[in-house]
């Protein structure tokens, strides 16, 4: 699914409201694939199609801060994972 299937997924709009509120409420939210583009719509980034669709399995680099953060310390460096990724994001302004 993608952010703008709204008609298909009627779930995507609740979604994309109860994020806008977690951020205006100063909460701290953090998504990854599918949530980070629903993040990046709510803040006001475009939302895109890639040239080509990434399906399977990519290596996952940490970056040495993301490895002692408490959130990633549990993976290793270095890991495989499974990708399906055919939009991408642009990064939202700094607010």
């Amino acid at each position: 699914m993608n952010i703008y299937e709204e008609a298909e997924y009627p779930w995507l709009a609740r979604e994309k409201r109860f994020i806008r509120q977690a951020i205006r409420s100063g909460k701290v939210v953090l998504e990854i694939c599918l949530g980070a583009q629903l993040i990046a719509d709510v803040l006001g980034a475009s939302i895109t199609r890639n040239a080509h669709k990434k399906i399977g399995w990519f290596p996952v680099g940490l970056t040495p801060e993301a490895c002692t953060t408490g959130l990633f310390d549990f993976l290793p460096p270095r890991f495989t994972a499974f990708h399906w990724h055919g939009d991408t994001f642009a990064l939202p302004r700094r607010r």
